[in-house]
């Protein structure tokens, strides 16, 4: 559930909003690729390539198959300095899906830097791992108990929330048959 806030708080342009959902969805779930991958995206688009990278790497661990999830590792990679792990990133997206262009045009790209210097290959096993203790250690500087909850315990905290406030965080556009008054528990349209 933290998952659908953070993307409802990025949607409506509440960036840093949308990453610590994002920050707190990976603390309760620990498995959830897209999450990881969001959180990520979320990092580049704030020029923090480098924070990213232990999501995406750690989205990419959980479900390899994702073609989209190697592509932005490798974004985050590529723009981190780390040219040849970047290329192997998007090598591997264009292996599990031979269809998807960004990866392949991205490919393509980088395989003409060849003279290009960059940094040595990244040991991302090395990267997701502290980044997940890194989570696990924010989760419990938040206070006694608040560790890793289960996913039940999020969904509950967001149904406490008032319904206005959450119908407000949309915009109109995306979301004209929830209008605020429906909400508010009006049952006219």
């Amino acid at each position: 559930m933290c998952r659908l806030l953070g993307r409802a708080r990025a949607e409506a342009g509440q960036t840093d909003d949308a990453i610590d959902a994002y920050r707190t969805a990976v603390t309760l779930d620990d498995q959830d690729a897209w999450t990881f991958n969001n959180l990520g995206v979320l990092d580049i688009g704030q020029g923090l390539a480098e924070d990213a990278v232990g999501a995406l790497a750690r989205a990419a661990d959980l479900k390899p198959d994702v073609a989209t999830f190697h592509n932005n590792l490798g974004m985050a990679l590529e723009q981190t300095g780390y040219f040849e792990s970047a290329q192997d990133q998007y090598r591997m997206a264009v292996q599990a899906d031979s269809t998807y262009q960004k990866a392949a045009a991205n490919l393509q790209r980088i395989d003409g830097w060849k003279d290009k210097a960059g940094l040595p290959p990244l040991d991302l096993p090395g990267l997701e791992q502290k980044f997940l203790e890194q989570v696990i250690k924010r989760s419990k500087q938040c206070g006694p108990g608040s560790a890793p909850r289960p996913a039940a315990t999020a969904l509950e905290r967001l149904a406490m929330l008032e319904p206005v406030k959450i119908a407000s965080q949309f915009r109109p556009a995306r979301c004209s048959a929830f209008t605020a008054t429906r909400w508010n528990g009006d049952s006219s349209p």
